[in-house]
């Protein structure tokens, strides 16, 4: 089932999420509705507030390709942070919006997929490394807006008026 993105100003998109203690049938039908949400939006990846859940899980699927390889983490946990990329960002709970943001560039991530099981990812300065650092940062309530630097806020606060 699709579900509602939220929009920037929503309080929701503001919470620290909270661990995930069990994976129930209710959790792996969030992580279902999320991927289907994802590509149906067009997205890269979506993070559980962004649809109204304040449990940390992240979707996602970075290929560029038609096939469709989503990836799940519950729990995620980012380490490993080193190097810097920059490059656009835009987000589904920010239409129309896009920013130049800093990340780093490698990046390890662990959690746990909807079955349970622990995962493991390492990125090295591609899109898979910019997603993973996203969607995290969902979790704990941060926007790609708040890392922008200050003259592209305003340059962002500006579009927000004309949208």
């Amino acid at each position: 089932m699709k579900l509602e993105i939220l929009k920037e100003g929503d309080e929701r998109l503001r919470v620290i999420c909270k661990k995930v203690d069990k994976i129930t049938p209710r959790i792996k039908k969030l992580v279902s509705d999320m991927i289907e949400t994802m590509y149906a939006k067009n997205g890269v990846g979506l993070a559980a507030p962004q649809v109204g859940s304040d449990l940390r899980i992240i979707v996602f699927d970075p290929r560029t390709t038609r096939r469709k390889h989503p990836m799940v983490l519950i729990n995620p946990e980012l380490s490993e942070l080193s190097g810097e990329i920059r490059g656009d960002e835009g987000c589904l709970s920010c239409p129309g919006l896009w920013g130049e943001v800093t990340r780093s560039a490698h990046v390890k991530a662990t959690g746990l997929n909807e079955k349970g099981e622990e995962v493991v990812i390492e990125s090295e300065g591609g899109v898979l490394s910019v997603v993973l650092q996203h969607e995290t940062d969902h979790l704990d309530g941060i926007l790609f807006l708040d890392r922008l630097d200050p003259a592209q806020q305003l340059r962002v606060m500006k579009e927000r008026e004309e949208l």
